[in-house]
């Protein structure tokens, strides 16, 4: 477990910070009259995301030029893609199932309280900066940079760990949360190794996200 240790540090380093910015930062901006999803937006993007992509570019700085053939950007096969609709049709089924217990159990889904509905334009403009760097942010460092090196030192297993480590990213999110982004956690890991494609995992964290940030801006979620 030594030798994952750069690995999970960044996992667990980004979860503490989701937590101070959920917990303590944003609070503190609610107590001030500021809503509480643009502050999250605002402040992870710089204090969450960006960190989470500078330590992400260090682990791939620090093996040098070879390390950037595993970032696995080349273009998508028909064979991936069928792996995207396979992948984004057990999302669906299992995050509906999974908010039907969430709701008979009485957790909540998430930790902000939004007071506007629709969004102003204002919220648009931050969603439209943040919303990129979450999904391509979290996607280079977990599937691109990070999920490769598990492979090397535990090989088909990886993809495992890696899911178990994003769940801990989302600690702070709550458990009704993290039962429903479960398929989620699960399904883009694996799908990203099986296919050896990034694109396939941003293709599918931005299909998971892009349909409820609409419903929320919209004032339907």
């Amino acid at each position: 477990m030594k030798r994952l240790m750069p690995e999970a540090s960044v996992f667990l380093g980004g979860g503490l910070l989701v937590w101070l910015v959920i917990k303590v930062a944003i609070p503190l901006l609610s107590a001030r009259g500021f809503d509480a999803f643009a502050g999250w937006m605002v402040l992870s993007s710089v204090f969450v995301f960006v960190p989470v992509v500078v330590a992400g570019y260090a682990l791939l700085a620090s093996e040098g030029p070879r390390a950037v053939g595993r970032l696995r950007l080349r273009k998508p096969t028909r064979g991936d893609w069928l792996w995207f609709g396979r992948g984004a049709l057990i999302i669906v089924c299992g995050s509906l199932a999974l908010n039907a217990l969430v709701q008979r159990l009485g957790l909540p889904v998430s930790p902000f309280v939004r007071v506007p509905a629709p969004w102003p334009w204002w919220m648009l403009l931050i969603w439209v900066a943040h919303w990129p760097l979450n999904i391509l942010g979290e996607e280079f460092t977990w599937r691109a940079v990070i999920l490769p090196r598990m492979e090397l030192l535990i090989g088909s297993r990886a993809w495992v760990l890696n899911s178990l480590l994003w769940a801990s990213f989302h600690t702070a999110f709550g458990p009704g949360n993290i039962l429903v982004v479960l398929p989620t956690l699960i399904v883009v890991p694996f799908t990203a190794q099986r296919t050896q494609s990034t694109w396939i995992a941003v293709a599918l964290h931005a299909f998971v996200s892009l349909p409820g940030m609409a419903m929320m801006a919209l004032g339907k979620l």
